[in-house]
């Protein structure tokens, strides 16, 4: 059994081999959060912030499996709780966890995660991780492979895929949720009215992009530093509203911007769309 108290709590960054997720429990404590290490290690927290006044007072790693035990019920997985954690590999929270932070589990091992029913908050890059593979309760989508939150996708479980369609119904993809993302394509429904801030910044093998009709708004570095972006197709008739970099580092000598034709000279003349290379075009 390994045993230790939260007064040496520091994180780990050893890579290992995946344990099985059988070995998850159904349900747990609200006091308690349970894991699977890649390495049969304990994982340490990066940050100690699990709700007010709520402290560890216990991790231990025993029969393949870790628990962290608390004084209080956990209400909150913090701003980078688990940020870098690279032997954490599966993880099950109480459902009395209702905010899952900003970074909470960024650039961690984690492959795959259930969101507890009671959680009403996600923030950006909660799920910045580069071994997740799917998501599973509250939010998930049907083909686990985001978190869709009131309309706004705002996580993607990016393991192995070079190819994406957004589910149907998303009306906003959230800040930096395909933040350099490995896509070489990816397809947006005719629902989204919105991208968000960084949602795909630097994500260097897009080479296209389809913006959807009922587009309005494009927000700050959106595309920004997406630099094989080659062409933009934009079906909506209005100009989007463009935020600050939008698509910056885009060459736009290089980059052709095709809109409706009726909509040519309403592009050019449109703050933040005149430096494009704006072509007519039949969709």
């Amino acid at each position: 059994m390994k045993h230790i108290l939260p007064l040496s709590f520091l994180c780990l960054l050893t890579l290992g081999c995946s344990q099985n997720e059988d070995n998850i429990p159904e349900g747990i404590p609200n006091n308690e959060i349970h894991y699977i290490s890649t390495d049969g290690e304990i994982v340490f927290p990066s940050n100690m912030n699990f709700g007010t006044g709520v402290s560890p007072i216990d991790n231990v790693y025993e029969n393949n499996k870790g628990i962290i035990t608390f004084d209080k019920d956990v209400t909150t997985i913090g701003d980078r709780a688990f940020e870098e954690c690279k032997n954490l590999s599966e993880i099950i929270l109480p459902n009395s966890i209702t905010e899952i932070r900003q970074s909470a589990f960024s650039l961690s091992g984690l492959t795959s995660i259930t969101i507890p029913k009671n959680v009403t908050r996600i923030d950006e890059f909660a799920f910045y991780c580069t071994e997740l593979t799917s998501f599973y309760g509250k939010y998930a989508s049907n083909d686990h492979r985001c978190l869709i939150v009131n309309g706004t996708l705002c996580a993607y479980a990016r393991k192995g895929l070079t190819e994406y369609d957004i589910p149907e119904g998303v009306k906003e993809i959230g800040a930096s949720a395909f933040y350099s993302c490995a896509l070489t394509q990816i397809t947006l429904p005719e629902s989204v009215e919105k991208i968000g801030e960084t949602a795909f910044y630097a994500s260097p093998y897009l080479t296209s992009i389809t913006l959807p009709k009922n587009i309005r708004s494009i927000d700050r570095l959106a595309f920004g530093n997406c630099r094989s972006i080659e062409a933009i197709y934009c079906k909506a008739v209005f100009p989007p509203t463009l935020g600050s970099g939008s698509f910056y580092g885009l060459s736009y000598s290089t980059t052709i911007t095709y809109v409706p034709r009726e909509s040519v000279d309403a592009y050019k003349a449109a703050s933040g769309w005149e430096t494009h290379n704006i072509v007519g075009y039949d969709f």
